[in-house]
């Protein structure tokens, strides 16, 4: 069996996972930040709906940056990809 205590995780791995949570972290907060400038000063369409609005808003940068903190870790750390 394997038991966390004498399996000590991949450092590359524990990097990449920071990166994806710290920048998916910081995609939530600016995506309801555009979300709430676009619901108070944006196009009519945006200001109709503003529930929908902060919901896609947060999606996509939750997701983008996301995406974003995991191509980083590839290419500033180059052992990464390759371990």
């Amino acid at each position: 069996m394997n038991d966390e205590s004498t399996t000590p995780m991949d450092p590359g791995l524990q990097r990449m996972i920071k990166a994806h949570l710290w920048y998916g972290g910081a995609g939530l907060i600016l995506g309801l930040a555009a979300a709430l400038a676009f619901v108070t000063w944006g196009p009519e369409y945006l200001r109709v709906s503003p529930l929908f609005t902060t919901i896609a808003f947060a999606i996509v940068g939750t997701i983008g940056l996301s995406m974003a903190g995991g191509l980083m870790t590839f290419w500033f750390v180059p052992e990464a990809a390759t371990e």
